[in-house]
């Protein structure tokens, strides 16, 4: 029994199945513009880089992973606070409909490690945050106090609140190859 040309269809099967999924989400892929606004606290809100953050470089958008990190720049006197996320999206002055957000959350801490003859800059994921795109979650402010660090080893504390969103434009009502305006409110308060 010859296996060869069984092998053969198989991988044409296989193949055939990757192009088509490929083309798939390529066709369902639909270009965002992404514009962050930050209400309630005084919140750093800068792209997942280290240089940012330590310089404290604002941004009004989501870097090209969908991400955005935080951090608290004042003293409120508490830690528990509750983050909420407003997510409007339109297509040339238009609501969208359709589309599904969704956000994850991470501690991280932020540092640059100082060890010559290189060195290296590092943001790293800690403990994942529960957050969900609807209603408000619980959030630790302590943990994203800003506090930029260079050293040997890494700091022992948290130094930022990482968001990554994403968004399946899959169902919406917009023609495929043309940009959705997102609009993201992320609001950091009391209650």
């Amino acid at each position: 029994m010859n296996l060869k040309p069984k092998v053969s269809l198989l991988f044409l099967c296989v193949l055939l199945i990757s192009v088509v999924s490929a083309a798939i989400v390529v066709y369902y892929s639909k270009p965002f513009n992404h514009t962050i606004i930050r209400t309630g606290l005084d919140v750093l809100a800068c792209k997942p880089s280290v240089a940012d953050y330590r310089d404290k470089i604002v941004t009004t958008s989501l870097d090209e992973t969908g991400s955005v990190i935080l951090s608290i720049t004042t003293d409120y006197g508490v830690s528990a606070m509750f983050i909420t996320f407003q997510v409007d999206a339109t297509y040339q002055g238009s609501e969208v409909t359709g589309l599904i957000s969704n956000v994850q959350a991470w501690y991280v801490t932020i540092w640059h490690y100082l060890q010559l003859p290189s060195s290296l800059d590092h943001i790293d994921k800690v403990e994942e945050v529960p957050v969900t795109i609807e209603g408000s979650s619980a959030i630790d402010i302590n943990r994203m106090r800003y506090g930029y660090y260079e050293g040997n080893v890494p700091p022992t504390t948290t130094n930022g609140l990482l968001l990554t969103f994403s968004f399946d434009s899959s169902n919406t009502n917009v023609p495929v190859d043309k940009p959705i305006d997102l609009v993201i409110t992320v609001t950091i308060s009391s209650g």
